[in-house]
């Protein structure tokens, strides 16, 4: 496992319709360094707090109501390119792995929910060091 911890004292948005699954996810992420700036319960609403609150990363579910995860992650890799989504869900059937790889994204940014401290520390590792290579190349 990769132990380098880059994603301490980053600010993330939490985005996931179940208000439960959201503030455990937001406490996670908390135990773990990270600033919890907003949470959302949609892609929509997503789409605004990315604009007032400039997070780091965004950790978003899949499935949601008025625009789900892949249509927001989207917009959010046009719009924003330099904030990684880290995509959280209970779905890891083939089509939503598929759907996945025809948004171009990679699925090593997948957690499955309910999320494991250090399944989530190695993707954010991951997250953050694939980031910072490709602002190095820029």
């Amino acid at each position: 496992m990769n132990n380098e911890q880059n994603w301490v004292g980053k600010r993330v948005l939490v985005v996931e319709d179940s208000e439960i699954m959201r503030d455990e996810i937001a406490a996670l992420y908390n135990s773990l360094g990270i600033e919890v700036v907003a949470q959302a319960k949609n892609g929509v609403e997503a789409l605004e707090k990315i604009e007032a609150q400039k997070p780091d990363f965004v950790s978003m579910d899949i499935i949601m109501p008025e625009m789900h995860g892949i249509d927001c992650c989207r917009i959010v890799h046009k719009k924003y390119p330099e904030i990684p989504v880290l995509f959280l869900s209970c779905l890891t059937s083939a089509p939503v792995m598929q759907k996945a790889f025809e948004a171009e994204f990679p699925l090593k940014n997948f957690v499955e929910k309910p999320p494991k401290k250090e399944i989530l520390q190695e993707c954010m590792s991951n997250l953050f060091a694939q980031r910072d290579a490709e602002s190095k190349q820029a």
